[in-house]
């Protein structure tokens, strides 16, 4: 899976997709083998979201990585759903909805994008709520509030984009000092 998805970014799509889609048919044989491990569930979604990151940071191309990121979706919210309490699936759940609205604000569909930040939002903020320790959820915030302020600016409200840019801007501004492995430095895309 981390060799195709990495041949992807690169730029090779095609060998880096037969790898992925050949890690996500043993994923899916070991879930069916044993619908109860969650590993296999979750790598299932990771596939689908490093199929997904192929085209959308590799080659991209928005409208050939949308399905991939609505596959990944589809697969974590039965499984964020019976693990509520699990804050690894529901941030992997918000940054699933967020890697879509991104990906709808470059295909123009930034209603949609806005609908799918605020759902991701609606995840994440009360992650960091009970956290306070937790530093990848301020900035996945910060982040998300940083996209729906994009989704706004193109549907043309610069009030509620100013909004949305300040508020990121303040919970980075009064965060804790970026780290090389915070969310802002590395792939964020990976959902899990």
């Amino acid at each position: 899976m981390n060799y195709g998805w990495a041949q992807g970014l690169t730029g090779d799509v095609e060998p880096g997709m037969k790898m992925l889609e050949k890690a996500r048919q043993l994923h899916e044989q070991l879930a069916a083998e044993d619908p109860k491990n969650a590993d296999a569930q979750r790598n299932l979604v990771v596939v689908a979201g490093r199929m997904g990151d192929v085209y959308s940071e590799g080659v991209d191309q928005p409208a050939k990585a949308l399905p991939y990121y609505e596959h990944a979706l589809q697969l974590v919210e039965p499984i964020a759903a019976a693990n509520h309490d699990d804050a690894e699936l529901q941030r992997a759940k918000a940054f699933t909805l967020s890697s879509i609205a991104d990906l709808q604000n470059s295909l123009q569909r930034p209603r949609e994008g806005l609908d799918n930040y605020q759902r991701a939002l609606d995840i994440i903020e009360p992650l960091r709520a009970a956290d306070p320790d937790d530093q990848l959820t301020p900035q996945a915030t910060a982040f998300m509030l940083n996209g729906r302020g994009s989704s706004h600016m193109l549907l043309a409200d610069p009030a509620a984009a100013l909004h949305d840019f300040s508020e990121a801007e303040k919970i980075l501004r009064n965060g804790p000092p970026p780290q090389p492995t915070d969310i802002m430095n590395r792939d964020r895309k990976s959902v899990v």
